[in-house]
Protein backbone atom coordinates (compact mmCIF):
# COMPACT_ATOMS: atom_id res chain seq x y z
CA UNK A 1 0.00 0.00 0.00
CA UNK A 2 2.79 2.56 0.76
CA UNK A 3 4.87 1.90 -2.60
CA UNK A 4 0.82 2.45 -4.06
CA UNK A 5 0.81 5.86 -2.29
CA UNK A 6 4.21 7.37 -3.02
CA UNK A 7 3.57 6.30 -6.95
CA UNK A 8 0.32 8.64 -6.40
CA UNK A 9 2.56 11.18 -4.84
CA UNK A 10 4.51 10.97 -7.84
CA UNK A 11 2.27 11.87 -10.10
CA UNK A 12 0.88 14.65 -8.23
CA UNK A 13 2.34 18.14 -10.02
CA UNK A 14 4.17 21.29 -8.29
CA UNK A 15 6.15 21.35 -5.70
CA UNK A 16 5.79 18.67 -2.53
CA UNK A 17 4.70 20.26 0.18
CA UNK A 18 6.54 19.42 3.77
CA UNK A 19 4.01 16.52 4.69
CA UNK A 20 5.25 15.58 1.03
CA UNK A 21 8.44 15.69 1.66
CA UNK A 22 8.18 13.99 4.73
CA UNK A 23 6.42 10.88 3.29
CA UNK A 24 8.81 10.80 0.01
CA UNK A 25 11.76 10.53 2.61
CA UNK A 26 10.16 7.87 4.38
CA UNK A 27 9.76 5.56 1.44
CA UNK A 28 13.50 6.48 0.72
CA UNK A 29 14.05 4.91 4.36
CA UNK A 30 11.79 2.09 4.13
CA UNK A 31 13.37 -1.58 4.34
CA UNK A 32 11.64 -2.36 1.68
CA UNK A 33 13.25 -2.22 -1.96
CA UNK A 34 10.05 -1.98 -3.81
CA UNK A 35 9.23 0.86 -1.44
CA UNK A 36 12.43 2.70 -1.49
CA UNK A 37 12.15 2.70 -5.61
CA UNK A 38 8.68 3.85 -5.78
CA UNK A 39 10.04 7.11 -3.24
CA UNK A 40 12.78 7.66 -5.12
CA UNK A 41 10.87 7.55 -8.83
CA UNK A 42 8.40 9.52 -7.27
CA UNK A 43 10.43 12.35 -5.57
CA UNK A 44 12.61 12.74 -8.71
CA UNK A 45 8.99 13.04 -10.44
CA UNK A 46 8.63 16.42 -8.28
CA UNK A 47 12.19 17.48 -9.26
CA UNK A 48 14.09 16.46 -6.28
CA UNK A 49 16.61 14.63 -5.62
CA UNK A 50 17.19 12.05 -2.85
CA UNK A 51 20.07 14.33 -0.83
CA UNK A 52 17.35 16.96 -1.22
CA UNK A 53 15.67 14.74 1.05
CA UNK A 54 18.00 14.62 3.54
CA UNK A 55 17.23 16.96 6.56
CA UNK A 56 13.68 14.91 6.50
CA UNK A 57 15.80 11.27 6.37
CA UNK A 58 17.54 12.57 9.35
CA UNK A 59 15.03 13.10 11.43
CA UNK A 60 12.55 10.23 10.74
CA UNK A 61 15.85 8.33 11.71
CA UNK A 62 16.02 10.15 14.62
CA UNK A 63 12.55 9.60 15.14
CA UNK A 64 13.29 5.45 15.33
CA UNK A 65 16.06 5.51 17.14
CA UNK A 66 14.09 7.95 20.23
CA UNK A 67 11.49 5.30 19.79
CA UNK A 68 13.98 2.54 19.66
CA UNK A 69 15.43 3.91 23.00
CA UNK A 70 12.18 4.52 24.54
CA UNK A 71 10.72 0.89 24.05
CA UNK A 72 14.02 -0.42 25.42
CA UNK A 73 14.25 1.22 28.18
CA UNK A 74 10.26 0.21 28.95
CA UNK A 75 11.53 -3.57 28.24
CA UNK A 76 14.26 -3.04 31.37
CA UNK A 77 12.03 -1.48 33.45
CA UNK A 78 9.35 -4.12 33.25
CA UNK A 79 11.94 -6.28 34.42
Amino acid sequence: MRRNALLALGCRVGTPSPTERMSLASGLIEADPRVREAAAWAAARRGLSESDLDEEQALLRARAAARAEAAAGEAVADE
